[in-house]
């Protein structure tokens, strides 16, 4: 299996954020070869960061990508808490 940040985990009370500036195909190429191994770090313009909460907003709405899926719109509120969610 493949991980963007080895310390996060069902374990911690950290949301782990990989925040990238842009979104193009050369920028997804590159995720592609941090997640698989083959760099050994993230690009200096990507911030990692580990959060309890996070706010997100732009200047117009925009689509909102969590894991790779579209998940809402942009202004967002995301926060970690004690709640379970299980998948069936």
């Amino acid at each position: 299996p493949w991980m963007l940040d080895r310390r996060a985990g069902l374990g911690t009370a950290k949301l782990h954020v990989l925040a990238m500036p842009r979104a193009r195909r050369r920028d997804f190429a590159a995720l592609v070869l941090y997640a698989l191994g083959g760099a050994h770090r993230p690009r200096p313009e990507w911030r990692q960061l580990a959060v309890s909460e996070l706010e997100i907003a732009a200047q117009q709405p925009c689509p909102l990508q969590l894991d790779g899926d579209v998940a809402g719109s942009v202004p967002v509120s995301i926060g970690m808490t004690d709640w379970q969610v299980r998948w069936i």
